[in-house]
């Protein structure tokens, strides 16, 4: 959305006399596709219709990917002359539609639908449509799938696993585990992000997040949740920072490679690609016959779920995971693990069942 949208003091810009979401609806049309305006004589509303390019030579052509939501077809089809409404129809489309030869999730169809209810939402308090049909949609509860934490024990078992790595992984993937960092926040994390405080003390300052973005690369932005936090070093972790900042000074004293901006860096001080990290781990669970629905985020949950059971308050394990607030812990994490439900059922037991004392039985 343009900045020429709103003038200060909050007012809308009334440009020719539109609302500034006729004007959105116009920029994600002519992104989508070739269309033009025409007006509706009868009920005074706008409405795009599709034309060809050569008409309007300044559309852009369509995206393939796109999701049907964001389309000029489904998204300005509203102006009661079509029959029936588009959103139904968008929403059978979007069920039909696979992520890595996988169908789509249910909580992905619904986070879509709240984006287009939203925006109808406002096109409706404009005056541009009469009703807001994605409200009369009834969704399905989305499934919550509770989250795989490894054990202590497969966790030490891939430790001892991982000191037969290159340093560059034993690194990354031991930070994943002490600090929870995703994935993209560990890949752009520079040397001047760790800040050293004392002997073996100091903190690390998350900020930014690589991430591959589909056609344009490996594209570096803010953190999932736009925010900037930080993160305390153990002596351990303190130590292997140090280690592989010494390996990176010896290949700038002996072969002149130029010391690097990021931390996670091939010897020739370029990046690594963020999806390098993840292929390795998924190689190194199966060498040591970890579970096969084990991925790089598990080191995050184990992270979460182990200051969790921990007793660390929820606030505190919020703020090192980067989430907002602590709603999401509570719905995700918060659920014990076999271990401690074995040890439930054992404390039970004991109480239930336990030996009676002697003297309370003498009369």
């Amino acid at each position: 959305m343009s900045e020429n949208m709103f003038c200060t003091h909050g007012r809308l810009n009334m440009k020719n006399g539109k609302p500034p979401l006729f004007h959105l609806f116009h920029h994600l049309a002519l992104r989508q596709g070739a269309l033009h305006i025409r007006k509706l004589p009868q009920a005074g509303k706008h409405s795009l219709r599709r034309t060809s390019a050569k008409r309007n030579p300044v559309a852009a052509p369509q995206q393939k990917n796109s999701p049907p939501f964001l389309t000029p077809r489904f998204l300005l089809r509203l102006d009661g002359k079509s029959g029936s409404s588009p959103i139904p129809e968008a929403e059978a489309k979007l069920r039909k539609r696979t992520y890595r030869g996988k169908p789509i999730k249910e909580k992905t169809v619904q986070k879509y639908l709240t984006v287009v209810s939203a925006v109808l939402s406002d096109a409706k308090r404009n005056e541009i449509i009469e009703k807001n049909p994605a409200r009369m949609i009834d969704l399905p509860d989305a499934e919550r799938k509770a989250q795989e934490i490894p054990t202590m024990e497969e966790m030490q078992k891939f430790l001892s696993a991982l000191c037969y790595e290159e340093p560059v992984f034993q690194l990354f993937y031991f930070l994943a585990i002490n600090t929870g960092m995703r994935r993209g926040e560990l890949c752009a994390l520079r040397w001047s992000d760790v800040i050293v405080t004392g002997s073996y003390e100091g903190y690390i300052i998350v900020q930014h997040s690589r991430s591959t973005v589909s056609g344009e690369g490996v594209q570096e932005g803010k953190t999932k949740n736009g925010r900037t936090r930080t993160v305390s070093m153990n002596e351990e972790m303190f130590s292997l920072l140090r280690g592989f900042c010494y390996r990176k000074m010896r290949l700038r004293d002996e072969h002149g490679i130029p010391f690097p901006e990021y931390i996670f860096t091939k010897d020739d001080g370029t990046p690594i690609h963020p999806d390098t990290f993840s292929k390795h781990l998924k190689a190194l669970f199966a060498e040591i016959g970890l579970p096969k629905t084990y991925h790089l985020h598990t080191l995050r949950h184990f992270f979460v779920s182990t200051l969790l059971h921990e007793g660390v308050d929820k606030n505190t394990v919020a703020d090192l995971a980067g989430h907002g607030d602590t709603s999401f812990l509570e719905r995700t994490y918060c659920h014990p693990q076999m271990q401690l439900k074995q040890e439930a059922a054992k404390r039970m037991s004991n109480s239930m069942f336990a030996i009676p004392n002697p003297e309370l039985l003498v009369s």
